[in-house]
């Protein structure tokens, strides 16, 4: 009977692993993902650097940097998204009223009175 390959490798490393950098002279550490994205060499050595960096995570091309952050009343550093480069077009559609050129969020079905639906 062949081994499993977990008892010839181990059990996968976690992808919450830490990274430790010197920023701005200070020694910091964060997190070598973000949501399920984990970050390559070269974009940890960049956000390293406080350079920003680009993926496509879901879709949508995310750019950012790092950043301290405060959840909970605890200060981190970790990789903070740039929301206005950050959207995804195909989530969103485009429609003109009264003249004017508008974009919205697509959450399913628009309902634009009681008789007129807008399905994307």
């Amino acid at each position: 009977m062949l081994p499993k390959l977990v008892d010839v490798l181990g059990k996968p490393k976690k992808s919450n692993s830490y990274v430790t950098a010197k920023f701005n002279d200070e020694d910091i550490k964060f997190k070598n993902s973000w949501g399920k994205y984990i970050f390559t060499k070269e974009e940890i050595d960049l956000l390293s650097k406080g350079e920003p960096i680009s993926f496509t995570y879901k879709g949508a091309t995310i750019t950012g940097r790092l950043k301290k952050q405060t959840y909970e009343g605890h200060e981190y550093w970790g990789f903070s998204p740039d929301e206005r480069k950050s959207i995804n077009e195909n989530n969103y559609t485009f429609a003109e009223i009264n003249g004017e050129k508008i974009k919205f969020k697509i959450n399913g079905e628009v309902i634009f009175s009681q008789n007129q639906k807008f399905k994307p």
